[in-house]
């Protein structure tokens, strides 16, 4: 979860539930037959709407330091691209009639936001969920 402080004093909280972690935490509500991508997207999306609405002073990540709002909204962004990347190699393999491994490598081809360090396992499982999503559908 994430804190957003204004320069009132008030606080809101933004919870950002990693799905993918958790996923016991939406088995028994209205969220129970959403992907873990989709409600990551759904998330980012509703994070940087409020973030350019209505910003906090300050926002901070459950990882790392305190952020500007506009630096939080780049990285909302940034991977908010990524997933729609994600799910669009993905689609235009199946449509194309690829197989599950050419999906598959085409989805890990996606270059992944920012500039950290590529994770070819994280990359690989990114691409089977959205897999998974898509063919499920």
């Amino acid at each position: 979860s994430a804190v957003g402080m204004r320069e009132e004093g008030m606080g809101r909280k933004i919870a950002i539930v990693g799905s993918a972690r958790i996923p016991f935490q939406r088995a028994y509500t209205g969220y129970a037959d959403e992907s873990n991508l989709t409600m990551l997207g759904t998330t980012l999306a509703g994070l940087a709407d409020l973030l350019r609405s209505d910003p906090p002073a300050v926002v901070i990540p459950g990882h790392g330091g305190p952020l500007e709002p506009e630096v939080a909204l780049e990285i909302a962004e940034q991977d908010l691209g990524y997933l729609h990347a994600l799910r669009d190699a993905v689609a235009q393999q199946l449509a194309a009639g690829a197989d599950r491994e050419s999906t598959l490598e085409a989805a890990i081809a996606v270059p992944t936001p920012r500039s950290a360090p590529v994770d070819l396992a994280e990359s690989r499982r990114n691409a089977e969920r959205q897999f998974e999503e898509l063919v499920v559908c």
